[in-house]
């Protein structure tokens, strides 16, 4: 892998763009699947959810979430694979509302 994904803080209603990459040969593509808190993202499944399999990027528009974005906060992983061997790398999505990130809002409530 040459890019991994790097921890990112948003505000409500905020875009998010994680980035991924890695490098294979020209004859095996490289291909990309993304993971939110352990399942697989599909943007079949939720059309604010726009990746591209060419350069490993995961956008997420946040603007048209009924919650504002809470529910995209967690773990988001990204597995890079060549037909030959894999590898994956986490970063961490949190939310910061008025200056409080969203671990340290859930610990004082």
């Amino acid at each position: 892998m040459t890019v991994v994904p790097a921890d990112q803080s948003f505000e409500l209603l905020a875009n998010v763009t994680f980035v991924c990459q890695g490098v294979s040969d020209k004859v095996t593509p490289v291909s990309y699947k993304w993971y939110h808190n352990g399942s697989l993202i599909s943007s079949i499944d939720d059309p604010s959810i726009a990746f591209s399999d060419s350069n490993g990027t995961l956008h997420i528009t946040t603007a048209h979430d009924e919650d504002g974005g809470m529910s995209r906060v967690g773990v988001y992983r990204c597995r890079v694979s060549n037909g030959y061997s894999a590898a994956e790398a986490s970063a961490n999505l949190v939310l910061f509302l008025l200056g409080m990130s969203s671990h340290l809002l859930s610990s004082l409530i």
